[in-house]
């Protein structure tokens, strides 16, 4: 569940950390669209654990998520299985971005 809440105030280094991040993954799927496109794209798997990569993507944007508390049930999720953590990660992390944009108060 996302729910709104008071914004707290983010320090500079924060802010650089933030921007960095961003940029960092920009880059990435920059790249990662060019090998598509040269049909040289090959999945990164490798045994992983899905709730551990949603908890990470959530823990990076619970600082950041403005006025927006991020709730989460995860409960029975402690398996790790073959897959690719970063392209689970950058969908999810695109799925929780629209949700902290188009979330409202209440």
């Amino acid at each position: 569940a996302i729910r709104r809440k008071l914004e707290p105030v983010k320090t500079e280094n924060e802010v650089q950390l933030q921007l960095t991040w961003a940029l960092q993954m920009m880059l990435k799927n920059l790249c990662d669209l060019s090998a598509i496109r040269a049909k040289v794209f090959k999945p990164n798997e490798y045994l992983a654990s899905p709730k551990q990569v949603l908890m990470d993507v959530i823990q990076r944007y619970d600082s950041r998520s403005g006025n927006v508390e991020i709730k989460t049930n995860l409960n029975n999720a402690d398996r790790t299985m073959m897959f690719d953590a970063s392209r689970f990660a950058q969908v999810f992390t695109t799925l929780l971005q629209n949700a902290l944009k188009y979330t409202h108060s209440g």
